[in-house]
């Protein structure tokens, strides 16, 4: 069984990936939420993208799904470009081919 990390700006967020995924997966994948206390915004705390850094060194996790919120328009392409720098940043920094989810 592998495991999957889910990192997201809210509980329910999370949550909902996780139950969607494990309809289908639920023989195959453990899914891990991680950063639990975190919120919204305090995401792009540096000190919470290390915790992170640290969290999925320890958790051992095949690959983390991240999962945020565009708070805007799909041609609202700063926006966008903040939300992808965000991930590649983290991306980087766990070191796997992780999963970006951005809602729109």
């Amino acid at each position: 069984m592998i495991k999957v990390g889910l990192v997201g700006e809210d509980p329910n967020d999370t949550s909902a990936i996780k139950n969607l995924l494990k309809k289908k997966y639920s023989d195959s994948v453990n899914f891990k939420p991680m950063l639990r206390n975190i919120r919204g915004h305090q995401l792009d705390n540096a000190k919470v993208i290390r915790s992170l850094g640290v969290e999925a060194k320890t958790e051992k996790c095949k690959f983390i799904i991240y999962i945020r919120d565009l708070d805007g328009l799909p041609s609202q392409t700063d926006l966008i470009a903040i939300k992808k720098n965000w991930f590649d940043n983290l991306n980087n920094l766990t070191g796997k081919d992780n999963i970006f989810l951005l809602n729109i």
